[in-house]
């Protein structure tokens, strides 16, 4: 029965981040370590699930943690006068209006590729890493 409850739990999580990734136009910049984390991860939880379950509920279970930690990862982004953020409290992604938002600033990367956006809200500052293709598309929706 908790098997069952944390299933539910975890896929209501992924749909709720599901809806609020469907807001975003523009996401952050995957960099390759994160995904080889990703795929770790994906192997360790499967191989876990193998071991101590091996049956449907516990693979189902170890599928719906994957596809959770996927949706923290690569869904934040910004959308028309709102952000999408992962606020590390809560596997829960939070989309803040613009107003909201104390304090906003462009970062130069070290990857002449991207640049990253901080951004300062509910006393924490959350950085995010957009390519510098999007730039000029990115700050005029932060400066409207």
């Amino acid at each position: 029965m908790a098997k069952i409850i944390l299933l539910l739990v975890f896929i209501s999580a992924f749909i709720y981040n599901y809806n609020l990734k469907r807001k975003v136009t523009y996401y952050v910049e995957k960099e390759p370590i994160i995904i080889g984390i990703l795929v770790f991860y994906a192997v360790i939880v499967l191989y876990m699930a193998y071991r101590y379950y091996n049956n449907f509920i516990g693979y189902t279970l170890a599928i719906s943690t994957i596809l959770l930690v996927y949706s923290i990862v690569f869904f934040p982004g910004i959308a028309n006068g709102k952000v999408l953020i992962f606020m590390g409290s809560t596997p829960l992604l939070k989309l803040v209006e613009l107003s909201e938002i104390k304090e906003i600033f462009t970062d130069n990367s070290k990857d002449e590729n991207s640049f990253k956006i901080k951004i300062r809200v509910f006393g924490n500052e959350f950085t995010q890493t957009y390519s510098k293709t999007k730039k000029d598309e990115i700050l005029k929706i932060i400066n409207s």
